[in-house]
């Protein structure tokens, strides 16, 4: 049997575990049999995904899987959510006809946009009670960066046609999520869907990450000549433990998307109805992050934790929880058998792959002297420039691991500053109303506070990787969830008849506890 056969059964039999945990989580909070669709779809997705041997059966087929469902589930953002991260990010080009070298790439995320997200930000287009395109401040940037982006791909290659797909690429990938993010998330019964939908997403995601790790086995990686297309990823050793990739294709992108799972987990563990489904929804989220083996990421947690800790009603008693967690943890590494070894592997303090940091202070030096040549507006081909070949790897790529690098060096300090001030936008204004406390229920304010600490660890973290993958999807989709937040408790008067549409008991204990 093929290898990316036999994957498939492993993936089958991983994904029926997490939807009977998910199920047995989080089914009596969310709206009846959302939980059984929402894995339905994502078993069809992938079976059609390993089973068609062909990049564009696959993506075809997706593209009518989605329409079909969406109008069963009745929540498209949180099924984008969902079979986003539980899909490679495979690509095709569409060809040119022979007029240009292609249209457009294609991958599961973009069709997904058209097949889920486009009806329904025409929807939200011509209702009266959301704010219409622009109004929002978040707009303005979004747009400047996407528009400012696609003109300099036009006066960098000099081709209309280069501008024109960075435009069509940027707003299927960015513009097109934030729009539907900062409208639809308006709703707490939406917010509930789609965050949990992103958790149940990462319960799966840490069960193959855990099995990759185990069994130094990565299930995905057969399927590219299946499908005849990469979605990129390899076989990469952090010491002698393989880091687990599951769909993401690198693994620190696991290591993201779990830790923004985790923080979610402040929030969705107050659907649960028992302590030991908390405890069982931690243990994935620790479990998932482990295999991923990404120091980056798990900074980016503790300082998202601290972050919610510090926004809570309990600020004093959460901290002090937060604080003696990680000193028992310490002196348990510290003093346990073998506890050396698992400290060689923690950021700082550890010795191996210590050669990273390093790395990453030669790249820094290296781009300064790239960016002090076209300081303003960048350089689209700059990982060619001869600065890099001190850090090229012998394919001749070069790793920005850093996001606001890797926009700095692209498009020049104004793309930085638009790309820095649409985060800042989403975030001062949560923190604002997190400090006048003028926010009127438990489940607002605990989502308020872990939006927060998302945005908190999400600014850290990109510092350590650049946007490939899921991430820079995931970064659009909290800032709109952030920019959604901050305008609707804004408003002098919402009705909870409409946010709510179910009353399900929300959790009373504080957040970050």
């Amino acid at each position: 049997m093929p290898e990316h056969l036999r994957s498939f059964v492993v993936i089958t039999v991983l994904m029926a575990l997490a939807y009977a945990i998910s199920r047995r989580l989080f089914a009596h909070a969310l709206e009846p049999r959302f939980v059984d669709r929402l894995f339905a779809a994502g078993y069809g997705a992938t079976a059609i995904m390993f089973l068609s041997h062909n990049v564009w059966v696959f993506l075809a087929g997706l593209a009518a899987l989605t329409l079909m469902v969406a109008r069963r589930l009745g929540q498209p953002l949180a099924l984008f959510v969902f079979l986003m991260l539980l899909l490679p990010g495979f690509r095709a080009q569409i060809p040119g006809l022979g007029l240009i070298n292609y249209l457009i790439d294609l991958n599961p995320m973009r069709v997904m946009a058209m097949s889920l997200l486009l009806p329904v930000a025409l929807h939200l287009v011509g209702r009266t009670d959301v704010p219409r395109v622009g109004k929002l401040f978040s707009d303005k940037l979004v747009i400047a960066y996407a528009l400012y982006t696609s003109f300099l791909t036009y006066l960098h290659y000099q081709t209309f046609t280069g501008g024109l797909r960075q435009l069509a690429e940027i707003s299927l990938d960015s513009v097109l999520l934030y729009y539907v993010a900062s409208r639809a998330l308006a709703a707490k019964g939406a917010v509930r869907h789609v965050m949990v939908s992103l958790v149940m997403a990462a319960i799966f995601l840490a069960l193959v990450g855990a099995f990759e790790f185990a069994k130094h086995w990565l299930l995905y990686m057969g399927l590219s000549s299946a499908l005849g297309a990469s979605a990129g990823g390899g076989y990469l050793m952090r010491g002698e433990i393989l880091r687990a990739l599951a769909t993401t294709g690198q693994p620190i992108v696991l290591g993201y998307v779990l830790m923004v799972a985790t923080l979610l987990s402040v929030y969705a563990q107050r659907l649960l109805l028992t302590g030991s489904g908390r405890a069982v929804l931690w243990l994935f989220m620790v479990m998932g992050s482990v295999a991923a083996m990404s120091r980056g990421p798990w900074v980016g947690a503790v300082i998202g934790l601290f972050a919610i800790a510090l926004a809570s009603s309990n600020p004093l008693g959460n901290l002090a929880k937060l604080t003696l967690a990680s000193l028992g943890a310490a002196i348990a590494l510290v003093m346990l058998p073998g506890g050396e070894k698992i400290i060689n592997y923690l950021p700082w303090v550890g010795s191996i792959d210590a050669s990273n940091v390093s790395f990453r202070e030669v790249l820094w030096q290296q781009a300064q002297l790239v960016i002090g040549k076209n300081m303003w507006i960048g350089t689209i081909g700059f990982t060619e420039m001869s600065e890099f070949d001190v850090i090229r790897r012998g394919d001749g790529f070069v790793d920005i691991v850093n996001s606001y690098l890797g926009v700095t060096l692209q498009y020049g300090v104004i793309g930085l500053a638009l790309y820095v001030l649409t985060m800042v936008s989403a975030i001062l204004p949560n923190i604002k109303i997190i400090i006048k406390n003028g926010i009127r229920d438990a489940e607002t304010r605990v989502y308020a506070e872990v939006l927060l600490g998302l945005m908190v660890a999400t600014i850290i973290t990109i510092w350590t990787v650049s946007s490939i993958s899921y991430i820079a999807p995931l970064v659009t989709l909290v800032i709109g969830a952030s920019v959604s937040n901050a305008w609707l408790n804004s408003r002098p008067y919402y009705s909870q008849n409409t946010l709510y549409l179910h009353r399900i008991p929300f959790g009373s204990r504080p957040a970050g506890g």
